[in-house]
C-alpha cells in the first residue's frame, strides 16, 4: 500500500496540539493501566528546579529522555482526527484510507520510564516546626481556639486534615504509656479493648483519641467486635519502636550497649522486656565493634546514627557515609542504601560506582571511598 506523506498546506484544518511527546510505558505499568479500572490516577510532580517524574499509587519513576536514531512523525489524515506514529522509513505502517496523511509533528527523541526510589526529604522539611508534643500540646476540640497553639499549617488537597509529624521521642513515649495500661488493664496483647484504651489516655494523659487512633493502626490491627473494636497489638513492633526513641537520644554522645539495653528493658517492663533484641534496630546506629580493629574484650558503643538523616541523593550519600566513616563493614552499610536503591542489583551497583572494596582474612568485605571526600 502506498501513500502521500505532507506536511499541512492552508487548506488542512489547523491540528488541536502543537507538540507531542511519545512516552514508553514500562511493562509492570502498563499491565496496571490495562488490567486496573480508569481510576488508576498518574501523576507527574516537580518543582521547578526539580527533575520531573511519574507517580502512580505504588511506585515512583523517573522521566528520561532518550533520543531516536529514526526520527518519528505523528500524522493524521486531513479527513479524520485519528493519528498515528509513524517511522520515517513507513515500514509496516497502516495508513488512512485515502492513502494521504499530513505530518503534524516530527519527533526526535522519546520519554521512558524509570523505577526510583521516591524523594521524601522534602516532607520532612515541610513539616518542620508542627511535631505533636503530648500534654498541653494536644487540647480538645472543644478548647477556645485562643489556647490552641499557634502553629504552621500545611495545606494538601488529597490529604484528609493536618498533617503533623511525630517525633521519635513524642511516639515512644506515647507507646511507654500504651504499655503500662495493657498491663494495668491485664489486658492480653491480641485482644485490647480499643475504646477503653483510648479513653483512658484522654483522662489520665490528655491525649486525644484520634491521635491514639491512628498511632496503634500503625502497630498491629483493629477488628470491630459485636460490642466493640479489639487492637491486636504487635508487641515486637512496639518495643522497637520504643527502643528507637531511647536511641535517639545518644546522636552526639554513644552509650555502652549493656547499659542501653537494660534501659531498654526497664522501660517496656517486665511483662515485654523478652521482646528487647538489639538486631532489631539495625541500620539505626553505629557500634564501635565494626570499626576495624574492634577488639571484643570491651563493650561496643552505640551511636544513633539514621539512614532517615541521610541525603536521597547516592553521590550526596555516600558522600555524607564516608566522612561519618573512611571505611565500612559490608553488613554495616548495606542498611543505610536501602532508601536509594530499590533492590540488590541496583546496590551492587551503586557500589561498584562509588566504592573500593577489600575483603580480610575472614573473607568479610570492607568498602572504601572511591574518590576523596
Amino acid at each position: 500500500m502506498s501513500c502521500t506523506l505532507r506536511f499541512p498546506s492552508v487548506n488542512d484544518e489547523p491540528s488541536p496540539h502543537t507538540a507531542y511527546r511519545l512516552l514508553e510505558l514500562p511493562p509492570s505499568l502498563l499491565a496496571e493501566i490495562e488490567s486496573r479500572s480508569s481510576d488508576l490516577k498518574l501523576c507527574i510532580k516537580g518543582n521547578k528546579s526539580d527533575d520531573a517524574v511519574l507517580c502512580t499509587p505504588n511506585t515512583t519513576y523517573a522521566i528520561r529522555s532518550v533520543v531516536l536514531s529514526n526520527t518519528e512523525v505523528v500524522a493524521t489524515s486531513p479527513r479524520c482526527s485519528s493519528s498515528w506514529g509513524i517511522e520515517a522509513n513507513l515500514d509496516h505502517t497502516e495508513v488512512p484510507p485515502d492513502g494521504d496523511v499530513v505530518i503534524r509533528d516530527q519527533l526526535r527523541e522519546i520519554l521512558e520510564l524509570v523505577p526510583i526510589m521516591p524523594k521524601l526529604e522534602r516532607i520532612d522539611s515541610l513539616l518542620r516546626g508542627d511535631e505533636v508534643l503530648l500534654g498541653t500540646e494536644l487540647l480538645d476540640r472543644d478548647e477556645p481556639q485562643s489556647l490552641q497553639p499557634k502553629r504552621r499549617r500545611l495545606t494538601y488537597d488529597r490529604a484528609k486534615g493536618v498533617l503533623r509529624p511525630l517525633s521519635l521521642g513524642t511516639l515512644s513515649d506515647l507507646l511507654q504509656k500504651i504499655l503500662i495500661l495493657i498491663v494495668a488493664g491485664s489486658y492480653s496483647p491480641s485482644g485490647v479493648p480499643l475504646d477503653q484504651l483510648l479513653q483512658e489516655l484522654h483522662d489520665e494523659h490528655a491525649i486525644i483519641p484520634e491521635l491514639t487512633d491512628q498511632v496503634v493502626r500503625w502497630f498491629g490491627t483493629v477488628s470491630q467486635g459485636s460490642s466493640e473494636s479489639s487492637w491486636h497489638c504487635d508487641i515486637g513492633g512496639v518495643v522497637r519502636q520504643i527502643g528507637l526513641g531511647l536511641l535517639s537520644h545518644h546522636k552526639d554522645i554513644p552509650i555502652e550497649e549493656p547499659v542501653f539495653v537494660e534501659n531498654w528493658k526497664s522501660v517496656v517492663g517486665d511483662s515485654f522486656e523478652k521482646e528487647v533484641n538489639i538486631a532489631q534496630l539495625k541500620g539505626w546506629f553505629l557500634s564501635s565493634d565494626s570499626l576495624p580493629g574492634a577488639t571484643s574484650s570491651i563493650s561496643p558503643k552505640l551511636q544513633y546514627f539514621p539512614s532517615s538523616a541521610l541525603p536521597c541523593a547516592p553521590a550526596a550519600r555516600f558522600s555524607d557515609l564516608f566522612l561519618t566513616r573512611p571505611i565500612w563493614r559490608s553488613d554495616v552499610l548495606e542498611p543505610y542504601l536501602g532508601g536509594i536503591a530499590k533492590d540488590g542489583k541496583e546496590r551492587d551497583k551503586l557500589l561498584l560506582k562509588f566504592c573500593r572494596v577489600v575483603v580480610d582474612e575472614e573473607g568479610c568485605k570492607w568498602y572504601s571511598a572511591r574518590a576523596k571526600y
